[in-house]
């Protein structure tokens, strides 16, 4: 009976550790597209400064950005403004915004405090001002 529960115990054990050791699932949402198919997408979340304005594409930190004008907050922006974005990369690499508003205090302030860290963890790696992915 001993060698039995020692038995159940080291399987039990063993399991754990197993499911331990296995990766996270990724983290993703699946907004449907305009066909109704799902689609994988990543949510990112920047500040950074608007380089130039034409109709709903936008250039902010080297990166273009769709935006409709339904999600810009906090009024109208114009080139050299810094805004919060938030926005979903889909698997095509396109930007799309979700919102697009006047960062806070504290937006500033972290977005000064990351830069340096940006590089190893934006999209391209290459620059502290691309995007961050959360």
């Amino acid at each position: 009976m001993k060698a039995i529960k020692f038995l159940r115990m080291g399987i039990i054990l063993v399991g754990i550790l197993l499911s331990a050791c296995a990766a996270a699932p990724a983290r993703t949402s699946a907004p449907a597209d305009s066909a109704g198919d799902q689609t994988l997408s990543t949510k990112v979340v920047f500040t950074g400064a608007i380089e130039s304005i034409n109709g709903d594409q936008w250039l902010i930190n080297g990166q273009t950005i769709k935006v409709d004008q339904s999600v810009i907050r906090d009024g109208s922006f114009l080139m050299g403004d810094t805004v919060k974005v938030e926005a979903v990369v889909a698997a095509d690499g396109s930007i799309t915004a979700q919102r697009v508003e006047s960062p806070s205090a504290a937006d500033l302030v972290e977005m000064t405090a990351s830069a340096p860290e940006a590089s190893s963890t934006s999209m391209s790696g290459s620059s502290p001002s691309q995007p961050l992915i959360f």
